[in-house]
């Protein structure tokens, strides 16, 4: 086996696993909040735009750029 593909196996692994801590964290840390008002697609669409920025946020860290523009999409 290739290292790339060696490599390649090691990160869908990870991924695999941050991809379920990240649906139960992201529910947890969810709850007891206003989005318990939510519903249905409503409910589901909040959590992957928050799973979305915190993946981002893990990446760029505070300066990123698409939570930096969704920040001023929403402020004007």
């Amino acid at each position: 086996m290739s290292k790339m593909k060696e490599l390649d196996e090691i990160a869908t692994s990870v991924a695999d696993v941050m991809r379920e801590l990240l649906d139960k964290n992201t529910e947890w840390a969810a709850d007891g909040t206003s989005l318990d008002t939510l519903e249905g697609d409503e409910y589901y669409e909040a959590i992957n735009y928050i799973k979305m920025l915190a993946i981002n946020k893990l990446y760029w860290g505070d300066n990123s750029p698409v939570i930096n523009s969704l920040q001023n999409k929403h402020e004007s």
